[in-house]
């Protein structure tokens, strides 16, 4: 029961934090940044000074750096978020000790690693797929070992 009161006062955090408001101007901000790169990029490309050197590096730049910029907006948003929802969730309970275990649950269920980790579809898991290397780089959500510290530092 302390458990799911635990996941429940989460999810409640989510709505009490206005989760969903902050994450559509985070996802509108790096659609933002993505298309001021992508006009960037075209400006470059049939501009009268597309044959410039700088031009070029300048066309590379847009084509790597504006969208990694996007994607790095909306990654530190979600994983911000949880860690808001977390705080907030044991606060509504007034304890963490429910929550806590079920993310040590849910951290020893995702340890059996996946056939196919796939970004796409990661920020509609509990626990992140995407664990190594680079991929766990876009995680959309944060370690669990790392919820699970915060949330045992807190005081009430």
């Amino acid at each position: 029961e302390d458990e799911i009161r635990g996941v429940i006062a989460h999810e409640l955090g989510h709505i009490k934090n206005k989760d969903m408001l902050v994450s559509t101007i985070a996802a509108t901000t790096a659609s933002i940044i993505a298309m001021i790169g992508s006009v960037a990029m075209w400006q470059v490309i049939f501009g009268r000074r597309s044959n410039h050197p700088g031009a070029i590096i300048g066309l590379i730049l847009m084509w790597i750096v504006m969208p990694m910029a996007a994607g790095i907006v909306q990654m530190a948003v979600s994983r911000t978020r949880e860690f808001h929802a977390d705080a907030t969730g044991a606060r509504i309970v007034g304890n963490q000790a429910g929550l806590i275990s079920a993310l040590k649950k849910l951290e020893r269920g995702a340890s059996i690693p996946l056939k196919r980790q796939n970004q796409a579809t990661s920020h509609l898991l509990i626990a992140s797929p995407l664990r190594s290397g680079l991929a766990g780089l876009f995680a959309t959500h944060p370690p669990m070992q790392e919820r699970i510290t915060r949330l045992e530092a807190l005081r009430f």
